[in-house]
């Protein structure tokens, strides 16, 4: 079975390994690029600072060290690549939109600094005061467009990844597309192509969707 997953990988990573243990014919590769915008960190005070892709955890802390404030994440996948010893104050769990609920309760009266993309969908700061959110403008994506061939199942990542596949490639007739999240759903759909959503973001939960599909 060979499958597609628009994220780079490290060769020990669980799902390079599981694939080769289970003779998959796995083709990693992010079909965008990031690069950071140089901004400075508002010099405003904040209670919180939350992290709603691992992307935003990797360019803060490759940019900008680490935070001043109490650490928050969307969920295990982001938490998974906060540095060794950092525990975040908060994890959401389930999906963008229940995530949101959930912040939006536990962050009450606080102010919380969002690193994001330029390209972010900002679903988490739509829950709460407005006066209550600082929009931290920290990288830019950018389509890095390549043919990727076909394949038995895709698994998405993002939407812009979603978007640069699809200047060079088409879904194989028959395949199976994954999406992580809502939104990279949506794009998906946007394009006519049906997805199913992954368990979770983690590479746990993509190995268990499928898993799921393999035996279906």
């Amino acid at each position: 079975m060979k499958v597609f997953i628009s994220r780079n990988l490290d060769q020990t990573s669980l799902l390079v390994t599981k694939a080769r243990e289970v003779g998959w014919t796995l083709n990693a590769v992010s079909l965008i690029h990031h690069l950071p915008t140089g901004a400075s960190i508002p010099d405003t005070h904040f209670d919180y600072i939350f992290f709603s892709s691992p992307t935003a955890v990797r360019q803060f802390y490759a940019n900008y060290g680490l935070p001043t404030a109490s650490v928050c994440t969307l969920g295990p996948g982001t938490s998974a690549v906060l540095p060794i010893g950092a525990t975040p104050h908060f994890q959401g769990e389930g999906t963008t939109s229940e995530v949101a609920a959930q912040y939006a309760s536990f962050a009450q009266g606080m102010t919380t600094l969002f690193p994001i993309g330029n390209q972010s969908l900002q679903t988490i700061q739509q829950g709460l005061n407005e006066q209550a959110v600082l929009n931290f403008v920290c990288y830019e994506t950018h389509a890095n467009p390549k043919a990727v061939g076909a394949h038995d199942i895709y698994v998405f990542s993002s939407p812009s990844n979603v978007d640069s596949f699809l200047i060079d490639n088409e879904i194989a007739s028959g395949a199976s597309v994954i999406a992580l999240g809502e939104k990279t759903k949506k794009a998906l759909k946007d394009a006519n192509i049906e997805a199913m959503i992954s368990k979770d973001y983690t590479q746990e939960g993509i190995l268990d969707t499928i898993f799921s599909i393999e035996r279906s």
